[in-house]
């Protein structure tokens, strides 16, 4: 069985907006919207930050991984929102890239930094100095997300702008 690419997928560091860019490409391509991060929670039946401090960060990634693989089985096209640690694992990378057309929401650490600066369900960033932990996060995982097949850069962008641009990318690739 061949399988092609047929999925969007948003890739990024916490805060980058995949989730909200995710809700508005499904909007405007009428597919549906899956965010990984809510499958593994609904699994679980506990928040993510619960699952960090009951199980561990290597229990969460097992289940992440087995949402990636449920997301894009998914027969029809569509949206998928990724954890921000999802591209580190091997496997899960050669999914998203295989079954979808990968967009790595691109940010600065400093941009990230001030979008989660008051939200505590960030499990890695209880720390005491959480704006030096996006910073770290950003360049470890940065090669990974580069390899995206777009960047898409958000600083000075709305949500609705950053939707366009990848549905235009879409749109090209696809024909639809």
């Amino acid at each position: 069985m061949e399988i092609t690419k047929q999925h969007l997928i948003l890739i990024g560091l916490m805060g980058s907006g995949k989730s909200s860019v995710s809700r508005c490409l499904s909007t405007l391509t009428g597919m549906q919207y899956l965010d990984t991060d809510w499958m593994v929670e609904a699994q679980m039946r506990k928040p993510i930050t619960e699952i960090f401090t009951q199980f561990g960060e290597a229990r969460f990634r097992e289940l992440e991984h087995e949402m990636i693989s449920k997301a894009v089985s998914e027969s029809e096209p569509s949206i998928i929102s990724t954890g921000g640690g999802a591209v580190v694992n091997a496997a899960n990378r050669e999914l998203l890239w295989r079954h979808g057309w990968v967009t790595y929401l691109q940010a600065d650490a400093e941009l990230l930094a001030e979008r989660t600066a008051r939200d505590q369900n960030r499990p890695l960033l209880h720390t005491k100095n959480p704006a030096s932990c996006i910073t770290e996060l950003l360049q470890a995982r940065a090669p990974f997300y580069e390899q995206a097949d777009w960047l898409v850069p958000i600083r000075g962008q709305s949500i609705e702008q950053v939707a366009e641009e990848i549905h235009r990318r879409w749109r090209a690739v696809t024909r639809r």
